[in-house]
C-alpha cells in the first residue's frame, strides 16, 4: 500500500541534532523565512553599498538612528549623517559644544532616546550627546557634567527624557523638565527599587513606564505628571536580566535572561527561546552567549538576536507566529528602521564602514548579495506506523530555486541522536522537478530531507510517498 505524507511547513527553526527535542513540523534551517502565503521563502538578500564610507577604512558603524536624516556613530569616535534617499553621501556631524569635539566612546553599547523629535545618544562611558533632528550638529546634553549624568539607558515618558544613571547611582532615574530636554536633571530624580540592583532597561509599554532591573521588573503606576519614588512597584522578581540588552514590540518587552530569551507582557513572563537554547548556549560561554543584543523590527514584528561577541549567525524571532529562524553569512552589529526598511551596520573587516539594507528583492535596482546558501532540513520523521517497514518510492516537490536534495534514512528509532553521516541519496534537480523516483527496495523507519539552494529558494510543499509493509 502506497501512502503519502505531507511534511508541515508551519513552524520555524529549532536547534538540536535530530533528537526528540525537536517537535514535529520544525525544521533545521538557515536563511529562510516563513511567509504569509504559506510558503517557505528566502529573504536573505541585502544591498551591497556604494559611495563614500561612514568613517575611515577598517572601522564599523556601531549604532544608527533614523532622525530627520540617518545618524550613525562610527567606531572611529565620530558621528555622521546622510539623507535617507542618498546612500552614497555621508557627512561628519559638526560639534557645537564647548571645547574641541570629543571622541565618542565605543567600549559599551550605545542607546538612543528622543524627546520632541530631538535625539540623544548615550553609551555609559560618556556624558549623553544631544543631536539636532537632522544630525548635522551635536553637543553634550544639558552642558554635560554641569547639567546631566552619565547613563546607560534613556527613554521618553510623559514628555520627559529619563536617564537611568550608571551603577554607582544604583536605581536612580534623573529626568528632564516637561518638554525641556536640556534642563531639570540635577534636581529631578526618583528611585525605582533597591539601589543595589542596576537598571538594565527603560521601556514605554502601552503608555506605562517599565523598568528592567538585574533581578526584578518595576512599573510606574498611575498617570501622574509628577514623578515620585512611591509610584514604582515591583511586578516581577527572580529574573536575571544581567546583560543590559532588551527591546520592545507587539506590546511586549523582550530581554535576555541567563536561562534564555524572555517576553514580558501584562505582568506575565514567558520564555520564548525553548527551541533555540541549545544552539544559543553552545555559541560561546554557557549559559547564553556573552552580551547578547536585541533589536525589534516593527514593520515585520521580528526580534533580532545577536551574540554581541562576533555577531555571527544572528537569529530572528517572528513574534506574530512565535517561531525562530537562523541566519548565516552576515554579522549585523546594530540595526535601525526607517520607512519600513531595516538597515544594519556590519561587524568585521570588509565593507563595515557602510550601512546595509536588509530584505531587498533580487529584482530591485542595485547590487544585491546573492551568494549565501539557503538550507532546510527536517528532523528525522516517521511518516507511517511506528514499527512498520517503509520503502521510499517518490518525493513530491512544489519548489523553486532548489539546487541540491539530500535524503537521510534511518532504521534505528531507539537511538534518536544517531544519524547517518552521509545521505543515502544526493540529487541535483534539473529545474523545478515535481516528482523524484527512488529504488523502492531500500527500507527505512525514519527519513530526513535536506534542501539547499541559493538566491531565492521557495518551498511551497514537500511530501514523501512510500510503501509500508507489516
Amino acid at each position: 500500500m502506497v501512502s503519502t505524507y505531507a511534511i508541515p511547513l508551519d513552524r520555524g527553526y529549532a536547534s538540536g541534532n535530530f533528537g526528540p527535542d525537536i517537535p514535529a513540523g520544525f525544521w533545521l534551517g538557515k536563511n529562510m523565512i516563513y511567509r504569509e502565503d504559506g510558503a517557505l521563502r528566502c529573504r536573505h538578500t541585502y544591498k551591497i553599498p556604494s559611495g563614500n564610507k561612514c568613517g575611515p577604512s577598517g572601522t564599523n558603524i556601531i549604532e544608527a538612528y533614523p532622525g530627520g536624516n540617518i545618524i550613525a556613530i562610527s567606531s572611529s569616535g565620530k558621528a555622521y549623517y546622510r539623507d535617507y534617499n542618498d546612500g552614497s553621501y555621508w557627512n561628519e556631524c559638526t560639534w557645537t559644544g564647548s571645547g574641541g569635539a570629543p571622541l565618542i566612546g565605543s567600549g559599551y553599547r550605545g542607546f538612543w532616546g528622543i524627546l520632541n523629535q530631538t535625539p540623544v545618544y548615550t553609551n555609559r562611558s560618556d556624558f549623553p550627546y544631544l543631536f539636532t533632528n537632522n544630525g548635522t550638529s551635536f553637543s553634550y546634553l544639558a552642558g554635560g557634567e554641569s547639567g546631566a549624568f552619565r547613563c546607560y539607558f534613556l527613554n521618553e515618558h510623559q514628555n520627559r527624557l529619563l536617564l537611568a544613571r550608571v551603577s554607582s547611582n544604583g536605581a536612580m532615574i534623573s529626568y528632564s523638565d516637561v518638554d525641556d530636554i536640556n534642563s531639570g536633571y540635577t534636581g529631578n530624580y526618583v528611585f525605582a527599587g533597591e539601589s543595589s540592583e542596576e537598571i538594565t532597561g527603560i521601556h514605554n509599554l502601552g503608555g506605562n513606564m517599565i523598568i528592567l532591573r538585574e533581578k526584578s521588573i518595576w512599573a510606574k503606576l498611575g498617570s501622574y505628571s509628577k514623578l515620585t519614588s512611591d509610584q514604582f512597584q515591583p511586578v516581577a522578581r527572580g529574573i536575571s536580566s544581567l546583560c543590559g540588552s532588551s527591546a520592545s514590540g507587539r506590546n511586549s518587552i523582550y530581554f535576555a535572561d541567563v536561562s534564555g530569551i524572555i517576553a514580558y507582557s501584562g505582568g506575565e513572563q514567558k520564555k520564548i527561546s525553548t527551541f533555540s537554547d541549545k544552539e544559543w548556549n553552545t555559541r560561546s560561554t554557557s549559559p547564553g552567549a556573552p552580551n547578547p543584543r536585541l533589536s525589534y523590527w516593527h514593520a515585520k514584528d521580528w526580534l533580532w538576536l545577536t551574540d554581541g561577541q562576533s555577531y555571527e549567525k544572528p537569529m530572528v524571532y517572528d513574534a506574530v507566529r512565535g517561531v525562530w529562524y537562523r541566519f548565516t553569512g552576515f554579522s549585523p552589529q546594530c540595526f535601525t528602521e526607517y520607512s519600513g526598511k531595516l538597515a544594519f551596520g556590519m561587524y568585521g573587516a570588509a565593507n563595515c564602514e557602510y550601512l546595509f539594507e536588509y530584505g531587498i528583492d533580487t529584482g530591485e535596482t542595485g547590487a544585491v548579495e546573492s551568494t549565501i546558501l539557503q538550507e532546510l532540513q527536517t528532523p528525522f520523521l516517521n511518516p507511517g506506523t511506528p514499527y512498520g517497514e517503509k520503502y521510499l518510492k517518490n518525493l513530491l516537490l512544489d519548489t523553486s530555486g532548489v539546487d541540491k536534495i539530500e535524503i537521510y534514512l534511518r532504521n534505528n528509532p531507539s537511538a534518536p541522536d544517531d544519524f547517518p553521516n552521509n545521505p543515502q541519496y544526493t540529487i541535483y534537480p534539473d529545474g523545478d522537478e515535481s516528482r523524484l523516483y527512488f529504488d523502492s527496495s531500500v527500507k527505512f523507519r525514519e527519513i530526513s530531507i535536506r534542501l539547499t539552494g541559493s538566491g531565492k529558494m521557495i518551498i511551497k510543499s514537500i511530501a514523501v510517498q512510500f510503501e509500508e509493509r507489516r
